[in-house]
């Protein structure tokens, strides 16, 4: 299943960084990990999103080199439960960035973005009502290994 902006509202997820939005997020599965529900992730986990393994991204340890992911907030995004896409888009990236910015103390560096994972409408949001979970990742390049280790603490700004 490709990850394209097209697709974003069906699957509940959206990438952005910065400014701009990732075309197709791809890559390769990690040997090791743990396939988790995308809307179970929680602050601290890291995790290997491929095309491959869809809604269910891969719990790795931050020491697998190959994670593409690393979630460093999760809250809820106060919309309700029927916003405009439009809407969920805008109000998450202001959510992500500025919790970023309090967090670690500054903006992130231009080759690092951040994916916002979200509820689809129905089901999914009836269970997990308006739960937001904000996750670095590479930018241009969000399919790309980050490398070993933890990439969102202040040193990485």
């Amino acid at each position: 299943m490709g990850l394209r902006l097209a697709a974003l509202r069906s699957l509940g997820i959206a990438a952005l960084a910065l400014a701009a939005v990732v075309p197709q997020l791809s890559g390769t599965a990690s040997a090791v990990g743990t396939p988790t529900f995308y809307l179970n992730f929680h602050s601290g986990q890291c995790g290997l999103y491929t095309t491959a393994n869809g809604e269910h991204p891969l719990v790795v340890p931050c020491s697998d080199p190959a994670h593409n992911m690393e979630v460093y907030f999760v809250t809820h995004g106060g919309w309700g439960p029927s916003p405009a896409t439009s809407f969920v888009a805008a109000d998450s990236r202001r959510i992500c960035l500025s919790k970023f910015q309090k967090l670690f103390g500054g903006a992130m560096r231009s080759n690092f973005g951040y994916l916002y994972f979200y509820p689809d409408p129905g089901a999914q949001t009836r269970q997990y009502g308006d739960r937001l979970i904000c996750s670095l990742t590479r930018w241009p390049n969000a399919h790309a290994s980050m490398g070993a280790g933890v990439h969102f603490h202040v040193a990485a700004i």
